[in-house]
């Protein structure tokens, strides 16, 4: 890897890191964490479900 390769896996590493801390200082407690505190949409529950389903599906299929 050359220097800019490094430069933007920093700026990644960083980048992830902020939103981290800016997330958990949202959080006050598990309800924050497992039910969006209770303020998901339908649509955005509906479709978090399926893609839960959908990757251990694949994973179970797949891995095989």
């Amino acid at each position: 890897m050359i220097t800019i390769d490094l430069i933007f896996i920093a700026i990644y590493l960083i980048g992830i890191l902020i939103i981290g801390i800016i997330s958990s200082a949202k959080m006050k407690n598990s309800n924050d964490m497992f039910i969006a505190g209770r303020n998901s949409s339908w649509w955005v529950a509906g479709i978090s479900g399926y893609m839960t389903i959908f990757s251990a599906g694949t994973f179970v299929v797949w891995g095989a």
